[in-house]
């Protein structure tokens, strides 16, 4: 006999195994203090019986097993997150070839019409229309009309595939940073000042050594500058000052820079984005002079982490290159060019070691992908 009453037999307690308890937790805690005086087996069968508690209170849990991902397919997936160096030179040289594709498409088009009129003109004397073309290369209207076409269609070309495939990108996961702080700091804007005053003193330097090495494509280029650009002064700034360094430095800096840093780090996108940079102008004296300039660019594009610096770095180049340059002649005043490099390359490496993010212990190249705008 128990002092809660009477021991129940093991029929009794298969009856009452059979109603399901729905009382609160005090009452299970207070029922589990009754002594069981039951056989085994009847036990074993009321450890089978589910125990419910009704609970307001508390949300129900759920368990979800999660699948199980095998070491080869997480390494897959890193080995796709993570392109390899071979693939990245020849994605950056297909940037290259593509803008100067769509520049050329651009121009070719711009210049059909008036091919079209010319060959109506002319009928079919053929000796004739090959005059006229020659003429029709000549005219700086033309000229200068095409070198917009080509460059706004570059311009817009690589402004989509920069802003889809990384702004875009960076906003919808959460990774964009916004570069005015960055701008806003004194001793960086002292730097970018500085920095391309030097590079394009050191610039023209270089310009007068290619042109002694390569009279002819020197000739031939001052030409082409002046033909397409020298008469007009609202197209050269148009051209020369704004739209160029826009779709330069987006397909550069923006996409080039952006990609060939997750692999390379930044010596190897630095020197990737100069060498290709030199190469896109397609002819060996600002092959040889834009060189430090790519260079410099690539590596403000990659501490600044955005192409919006080196867009305006571009920018202030071209525009000392078309009002400065006519000023100072580099050949009469080469000493001058020499001193100002000197000068503005030390005061750049000076200010240089002041910005703080030019020091900065964080790794982009683990960082992949987060482009500013």
């Amino acid at each position: 006999m128990s002092e809660y009453g009477p021991a129940e037999t093991g029929t009794d307690r298969e009856e009452v195994s059979q109603i399901p308890y729905t009382g609160t937790g005090t009452d299970r805690e207070k029922a589990s203090q009754i002594p069981y005086t039951g056989t085994g087996t009847d036990r074993e069968e009321v450890t089978q019986i589910p125990y419910t508690i009704n609970r307001t209170d508390e949300p129900a849990r759920t368990y979800t097993p999660q699948p199980q991902v095998s070491d080869r397919a997480v390494y897959r997936q890193a080995y796709k997150a993570q392109p390899g160096k071979i693939g990245t030179v020849f994605f950056c040289v297909w940037v290259m070839i593509a803008v100067i594709l769509v520049q050329s498409a651009a121009g070719a088009a711009g210049i059909l019409p008036s091919l079209f009129r010319l060959v109506m003109e002319n009928g079919g004397d053929y000796e004739a229309i090959i005059n006229a073309y020659n003429e029709l290369l000549t005219s700086t209207s033309l000229l200068a009309r095409v070198e917009i076409i080509s460059v706004v269609a570059g311009t817009i070309f690589v402004l989509i595939w920069y802003y889809r495939g990384y702004v875009r990108k960076a906003r919808l996961e959460g990774r964009y940073e916004p570069v005015g702080p960055k701008l806003k700091n004194p001793a960086g804007l002292l730097f970018l000042l500085t920095s391309n005053i030097a590079c394009f003193s050191l610039a023209i330097m270089l310009e007068i050594i290619a042109a002694g090495l390569f009279p002819y494509e020197a000739e031939a280029l001052n030409e082409t500058m002046y033909l397409t650009l020298g008469k007009n002064e609202i197209l050269g700034l148009l051209a020369a000052v704004l739209l160029a360094p826009i779709c330069e430095e987006l397909a550069m800096r923006g996409i080039i820079l952006q990609r060939s840093r997750r692999v390379f780090g930044l010596a190897g996108c630095v020197i990737i984005s100069g060498v290709l940079f030199s190469i896109f102008h397609m002819n060996p004296i600002q092959g040889i002079y834009v060189l430090p300039m790519g260079l410099l660019w690539g590596f403000i594009g990659y501490k600044y982490n955005s192409v919006i610096p080196s867009i305006l770095c571009h920018m202030f180049n071209n525009f000392l290159g078309m009002f400065l340059g006519g000023i100072l002649d580099p050949e009469k005043y080469l000493f001058i060019y020499a001193v100002l490099f000197m000068v503005f390359a030390a005061a750049a490496l000076f200010l240089g070691r002041r910005v703080p993010f030019f020091h900065n212990e964080e790794n982009l190249q683990e960082q992949p992908y987060t482009e500013t705008w």
